[in-house]
């Protein structure tokens, strides 16, 4: 979560309270029309990283016998993940590149 944190910490609270006071908005709703479309691949990319790192602790309980197989068991649930966020991966990942 530490890669969110940065992001978190430049919305502040002060962004969401005064734009949501302007509408007149609950706090479901700046929450959900503000602060997350903000942190959205953020964490996006967090729950990606998350995933690959728990579903590669398999590998570790397996009989060495059955290894290949079970790798390329292990891993097509890893490409499905990335194939579903590939947009927000480089879009988070490509923020801060020079053009």
């Amino acid at each position: 979560m530490h890669s969110n944190r940065g992001k978190a910490l430049r919305l502040g609270g002060l962004l969401a309270a005064a734009t949501a006071a302007v509408d007149g908005a609950s706090g479901i709703r700046t929450f959900t029309s503000i602060v997350l479309p903000i942190v959205r691949n953020g964490v996006a990319t967090t729950a990606t990283l998350v995933f690959l790192i728990v579903w590669g602790e398999f590998l570790y309980a397996v009989n060495w016998s059955g290894l290949m197989a079970l790798a390329v068991i292990t891993s097509l649930p890893i490409l499905a993940l990335f194939l579903f966020t590939y947009r927000l991966l480089k879009e988070v990942l490509t923020v801060g590149a020079v053009k």
